[in-house]
């Protein structure tokens, strides 16, 4: 009893990171939003998507203040999804200025409103991909928009240029907020089985 109480506090440890990658797609969507960081990984998956949907917008977002972390080839990106086949006249940047993902949400809505778009696919990196989801349903709730999600499926190691940050040997290099959310989700996890695992302990004992 003791022996699988203590393997059911430690399961979600390990498994607890899975639940965060979610992927719900769309065929042909209106819009394809690539969220701004990790643009190794997320700009092939975006254009990959795009190339399969002709006629849908590829769409930026745009960090309020730019450093290496947030969007480390912002000013490169359009040439980057030209050159993976992406017609330039079919690429956007949002006007509103972003810090988080919450804020990515907002700026689509507001892009999204008068040009009358009813689906969007969010490109994230896989990890992120929970968080994005939620936020961008939680904004565009009311709206009749559908909201899809793709986890970025590039190998950084292959696709990083000059400049590009260093990946980790796993391929994942979390931002900031990404990080903190799979901490956060990976500790709540973990909390509860080990508040069940303590109960089961006290009843045995």
């Amino acid at each position: 009893m003791l022996l699988v109480a203590a393997v059911a506090s430690i399961w979600p440890l390990r498994h607890a990171g899975t639940a965060l990658v979610v992927t719900r797609e769309i065929d042909q969507p209106d819009a394809i939003v690539s969220l701004a960081s990790h643009e190794w990984e997320r700009l092939p998956d975006a254009a990959a998507l795009g190339r399969r949907a002709p006629h849908a917008k590829v769409v930026l977002s745009q960090p309020i203040s730019l450093n290496p972390y947030n969007c480390h080839d912002c000013g490169h990106r359009v040439e980057r999804l030209v050159a993976a086949g992406i017609d330039a006249r079919r690429i956007e940047l949002m006007d509103r200025k972003v810090y988080r993902t919450l804020d990515e949400a907002e700026a689509f809505k507001e892009w999204a409103a008068p040009r009358g778009v009813r689906s969007v696919v969010v490109v994230t990196s896989p990890y992120h991909t929970a968080r994005a989801l939620a936020s961008f349903e939680h904004v565009l709730k009311g709206t009749g928009i559908v909201v899809g999600v793709h986890p970025a499926s590039a190998s950084p190691a292959e696709l990083r240029g000059p400049g590009d940050p260093g990946a980790r040997s796993a391929g994942r290099n979390l931002n900031g907020q990404e990080a903190d959310a799979a901490q956060e989700a990976a500790d709540a996890t973990a909390a509860s089985w080990l508040l069940s695992a303590g109960a089961s302990f006290r009843r045995a004992a």
